[in-house]
């Protein structure tokens, strides 16, 4: 008895079809007579001594007993090859044991790819406004176990003015150039590659770019801003007010519908390329993006404000919304700030639960 490896996937490119094998990372190219071999065993699920099947069992297309089997896996099979597929890192040989030849190979890398470094800031096109200077002395209000016993998920907002010192302060300490000078670097005399935020971020890249959707801000005309990280500065998309668009993007869900202000978090995936070349760098940008988020939920909560955050919106809508250039950069997580009555369950929702206990 032969069965197929469990862990493949087919698409087609260029006029071949390419087969993948997502737990050895290898990619093989099929002609048509291959394939169909295939569809014949996965049916039949017996083989002969000819070419083409000792090809694909010697390529480990196919399997003879004992058969490897999915784990049992509770989402589709596109979230299990992706979680599959990034569980490893694909190396053409093992690193050297030998700590100096490790370094010596880390910095031969690393001097490969500088001139191909992307940007570090982006500038997006229109009208910019410089912020105020931030405010940091008003971070200083609650010490920081206050500030971790207070932060919570609110679904229920009042509508709420913020002032644009706040906004500014908030944006600097949790997503801005916080750490501008990077001592280590200058007293080393290195090349600049990366930037201090107050989060951590793989390789120092911080692929994540913060745009506002401003309902409530003094000061500050309704609409979607880009915020400059390296000017601290935000640039408008375009101006109207999105309050209803919002709710729609993010799935009816009107817990947002009297917050001040949100963020969309992106991902310029194009840093992450740049220096990690396989796919396991994805899991990395994630948990940068997660990272931000809990340092902005922290920040605003330090300065008296609560946040509501969620990951379930229309990414196309989102993309459009704040005309992404999707080849490079994508929307992961959205943040809402606002004053709320610090309630983790809306009253609609109680009152509906109310109503089915009675």
């Amino acid at each position: 008895m032969i069965k197929i490896n469990p862990h493949l996937f087919f698409y087609i490119e260029n006029g071949e079809v390419i087969c993948w094998n997502y737990i050895s990372h290898e990619q093989f190219s099929i002609d048509l007579d291959y394939l169909q071999r295939l569809f014949n065993i996965s049916i039949h699920g017996d083989i002969t001594d000819n070419q083409i099947d000792q090809d694909l069992l010697e390529y480990g297309l196919l399997e003879k007993p004992p058969f490897s089997k999915r784990e049992e896996w509770g989402w589709d099979i596109l979230s299990l090859i992706f979680h599959k597929g990034t569980q490893d890192i694909p190396l053409n040989e093992k690193p050297s044991a030998n700590i100096d030849e490790w370094i010596e190979n880390y910095l031969y890398f690393s001097e490969s790819i500088i001139d191909d470094m992307p940007p570090l800031f982006i500038r997006k096109k229109g009208a910019t406004l410089d912020l105020p200077e931030p405010k940091l002395s008003d971070l200083e209000k609650h010490s920081f176990l206050d500030v971790i016993n207070k932060r919570k998920t609110s679904r229920s907002f009042r509508t709420s003015n913020i002032s644009l010192q706040d906004t500014s302060t908030l944006l600097f300490s949790s997503l801005g150039n916080f750490h501008k000078n990077w001592l280590e670097i200058n007293d080393n005399n290195l090349e600049i590659t990366g930037i201090r935020k107050t989060s951590p971020s793989g390789g120092g890249l911080h692929c994540e770019e913060a745009y506002l959707i401003a309902f409530e801000i003094e000061d500050l005309e309704k609409g979607v801003y880009h915020y400059g990280v390296k000017n601290h500065d935000l640039t408008l998309i375009e101006q109207g007010d999105f309050r209803r668009k919002l709710i729609d993007i993010l799935y009816q869900q009107y817990f947002c519908e009297n917050i001040s202000f949100g963020i969309f978090i992106t991902a310029r995936f194009d840093k992450a390329w740049w220096k990690y070349k396989h796919s396991r760098a994805y899991r990395n940008v994630l948990m940068d993006v997660g990272h931000v988020s809990q340092t902005l939920q922290l920040c605003a909560t330090a300065l008296d404000y609560q946040t509501w955050i969620s990951g379930a919106f229309s990414d196309t809508e989102v993309n459009s919304l704040l005309k992404l250039d999707t080849s490079k950069e994508n929307t992961l997580f959205f943040v809402g700030i606002g004053k709320s009555d610090m309630n983790s369950f809306d009253k609609r929702i109680i009152n509906h639960l109310r109503e089915r206990n009675r």
